[in-house]
């Protein structure tokens, strides 16, 4: 049995490290207004963990009587919020993670494993004959020094916050140098997260990503694609649901579909290189195609979930 729990909330959560954080009333609002959702992914003795802390079961109906025996939690996404949540629902200790395996996690969801992740794929489809069409650059940040000299070196520059998904937490600086305001941003993230992520600015033409599922072993397997849109300012603004083929069949005019399998492939291996935690779930992996000087290059990894996605769920509609 499953405690499922929509909670899109999560990483803004996950960034304030908090167990009574309080999200902004724009996010309150959606986890509530779409409470019901896991009922789309829930298996028959699965249970819903709703915001007011009961539970109903997966044919929607209240329930009270409830056995923890052979449970599991599967949240959207984890956070010391999503804990604390579960324990005042009546969700055993044993079955939540402890404060060393969270803060574990939450360094591993941070952006910092994606930087340290992409030169090792891009080594793996060098090696594989595809480095005339691939690029990605990323670096962890820790002043606003380090952060002026990479904008000055990139002359357009994108910052991301450690902890922030769904095109959240960016900082586009097209400038040769930094505005104040740039600054203030900056200063802020690195006294509140520790860090900052400084990537090239790359002018996206296509967003889509890789979904794949961690079991309990560490094994990692490849679920699907997931073609989605995006604002100009890069949030997230809607999924595709259509079958697979379909999908191929469109990024196809974008990318060779060899270079994309390759690409699946090396996510696959570095993915399961990841240091052991107590995650198993979806892990979904943010890809780009982006103009190159001559021709289209694919960015291979954008941004790792450590969580359930939109991409995941549109795959089981």
């Amino acid at each position: 049995m499953r405690l499922l729990y929509f909670n899109p909330e999560n990483d803004l959560a996950l960034a304030s490290n908090d167990s009574h954080y309080t999200p902004p009333a724009s996010a309150l609002k959606m986890a509530t207004d779409l409470q019901r959702l896991p009922l789309r992914w829930a298996l028959p003795r699965d249970l819903v963990l709703l915001r007011d802390g009961t539970f109903i079961d997966a044919q929607g109906h209240p329930t009270s009587e409830i056995s923890f025996a052979d449970a599991r939690c599967l949240p959207w996404g984890w956070s010391p919020l999503t804990i604390e949540v579960f324990r005042r629902s009546g969700v055993p200790s044993s079955l939540l993670p402890s404060p060393a395996q969270m803060q574990a996690f939450r360094l591993l969801a941070g952006r910092a494993t994606m930087a340290s992740l992409l030169p090792r794929l891009l080594q793996r489809l060098t090696a594989a004959g595809f480095g005339a069409h691939i690029t990605g650059e990323a670096h962890v940040c820790t002043s606003l020094e380090e952060a002026r000299r990479l904008h000055a070196l990139f002359g357009e520059s994108i910052f991301k916050q450690p902890w922030s998904g769904s095109g959240r937490g960016l900082l586009p600086a097209h400038d040769g140098r930094l505005t104040e305001k740039n600054e203030s941003w900056l200063l802020r993230t690195l006294r509140q997260q520790g860090y900052v992520m400084a990537e090239p600015y790359y002018h996206r033409l296509l967003d889509f990503a890789l979904e794949f599922w961690r079991d309990a072993t560490g094994h990692v397997n490849y679920e699907g694609l997931s073609l989605f849109q995006t604002t100009a300012g890069g949030v997230y603004a809607g999924n595709l649901v259509t079958s697979e083929a379909r999908k191929r069949e469109l990024l196809s005019s974008f990318c060779d579909l060899s270079l994309l399998d390759a690409a699946t492939i090396a996510l696959q291996s570095e993915l399961e290189l990841l240091p052991p935690t107590f995650y198993q779930g979806p892990l979904g992996v943010d890809l780009m195609m982006v103009q190159g000087p001559d021709s289209l290059l694919l960015h291979p990894c954008v941004e790792i979930n450590f969580r359930m996605t939109m991409g995941w769920l549109a795959l089981h509609v």
